[in-house]
């Protein structure tokens, strides 16, 4: 039974004829579905739709390439090895070493140094002391 069936366009004819307070709307209870409708394409449109895919997959297409193509803005300059050993042999590290030490204070360490550097470079802990093993 379709919406517009006659039958039921009668009788809201006539129930909106009639005194009566009340109106009855009869309600179709079919259900609306997808495959039901059919969708025709003349011609012209059928090319214009293929058009407009065309062109958004070559701009797809287009905005992924470039985007690759670009080189990175981020560059690192590359020191050379002579600069790096200069660096490294002139490079030290300045240690305050303080507590059960013969010698506490500031004292100038190559690089790589560890705690029991620190420690022998103080003269060494006090005899009572706990900690580093040197």
């Amino acid at each position: 039974m379709s919406p517009l069936d006659p039958q039921i366009l009668d009788r809201i004819a006539s129930q909106s004829n009639s005194s009566s307070k009340s109106r009855k709307i009869p309600i179709s209870t079919e259900r609306f579905q997808l495959s039901d409708i059919q969708l025709t394409l003349s011609g012209m449109q059928k090319k214009s739709l293929v058009a407009v895919a065309v062109v958004a997959v070559a701009i797809s297409v287009l905005l992924l390439l470039s985007a690759q193509a670009r080189p990175s803005a981020d560059v690192i300059p590359v020191a050379t090895e002579s600069a790096s050993r200069e660096n490294e042999i002139t490079a030290e590290l300045v240690v305050d070493v303080q507590g059960e030490v013969l010698e506490p204070g500031l004292y100038e360490l190559p690089l790589g140094s560890r705690v029991g550097d620190a420690i022998k470079a103080a003269g060494g802990r006090h005899g009572g002391a706990l900690g580093v093993e040197v």
